[in-house]
C-alpha cells in the first residue's frame, strides 16, 4: 500500500520577500493537489524552476534594466 499523502506537500512553497512569507503556487489550480507518486516528478520540476529562475526574476530584472522586464521571465 502506498501512502500518497505522508509527506503532506502540495504544488505551492513559500518564498520570503523582506521578512515576510508568502505563499506561492507552483502550477495554476493545483494548490490543493497533493503530490504523490504519479505527480511526484512535476512537483520537483516547477519547484526546482521556481527556485532557479522565477524567485530569482525580481532582482534579474533590477540589475539588467529596463530591457530585460518585457521578456517574461519563468515562462
Amino acid at each position: 500500500m502506498v501512502y500518497e499523502d505522508i509527506l503532506g506537500l502540495t504544488f505551492v512553497c513559500e518564498d520570503e520577500e523582506l521578512g515576510s512569507r508568502k505563499v506561492v503556487e507552483l502550477c495554476p489550480n493545483r494548490k490543493r493537489t497533493i503530490v504523490n507518486s504519479q505527480n511526484g516528478e512535476i512537483y520537483v520540476n516547477v519547484l526546482v524552476k521556481h527556485h532557479s529562475l522565477t524567485s530569482i526574476a525580481h532582482q534579474i530584472t533590477h540589475l539588467l534594466g529596463p530591457k530585460i522586464s518585457r521578456c517574461k521571465c519563468g515562462s
